[in-house]
């Protein structure tokens, strides 16, 4: 482990970085684009025919578990995020399956700062998506979210895990830029002011 964040922070200050990373939303799906009115009304667009399609390989609670989670990311982009919270949990409820339900639980619990909650819910997401053989994408992000919010905790420790996270989603993902970015903020943190870094870990006990 020590090896590769060795190269981690060799390629993050010669700007290796930069390798065209996608710019996720930070919710899955909560934020993507409607599709143009091109088509004819009378003709149902080629998104819509993909998800009648992708409707009929799910069982009835994998559909209600997609309506849970589009009503919890209306809720978060509302920033209700008791209601979000409530609507993925339901979704998790069923199908626990899908490790993007917890993905997006452990993103509100990030903006509600409750730091141990978000953490303790991408490794949830993690074990799950291991187990269903998720996306690789879904399960960087989950680390790289593990590692925000470790990062937000602050302290040489906690700085400590955070790249540690980053190191396992840059893994996973080499091109996944938030956790290249945030390798290299935790190095920049950890290097800056050790003395401060140091401080806050021994308030933080």
């Amino acid at each position: 482990m020590h090896d590769k964040r060795l190269l981690t922070c060799i390629s993050v200050m010669m700007g290796l970085d930069v390798i065209g990373a996608d710019d996720e939303a930070e919710m899955e799906d909560a934020s993507e684009t409607t599709t143009s009115n091109a088509s004819s009304k009378n003709t149902p667009s080629p998104r819509a025919q993909k998800e009648e399609k992708m409707d009929v390989d799910k069982t009835p609670e994998q559909i209600s578990a997609m309506k849970e989670k589009e009503a919890g990311n209306a809720a978060y982009k509302k920033k209700d995020f008791e209601t979000a919270l409530t609507h993925y949990s339901k979704a998790i409820e069923l199908d626990p399956t899908d490790m993007t339900f917890l993905n997006n639980k452990a993103a509100v619990f990030f903006e509600q700062q409750k730091y141990q909650e978000c953490i303790s819910t991408c490794e949830k997401a993690v074990e799950v998506g291991r187990e269903n053989r998720a996306d690789f994408k879904l399960i960087s992000k989950a680390f790289t979210r593990t590692g925000n919010a470790y990062k937000a905790l602050k302290g040489l420790k906690q700085y400590s895990k955070a790249q540690d996270a980053y190191q396992k989603a840059i893994d996973i993902d080499p091109n996944c830029q938030d956790a290249l970015d945030g390798f290299r903020e935790c190095m920049m943190s950890m290097n800056s002011d050790p003395e401060e870094v140091g401080g806050e870990e021994m308030q933080g006990e």
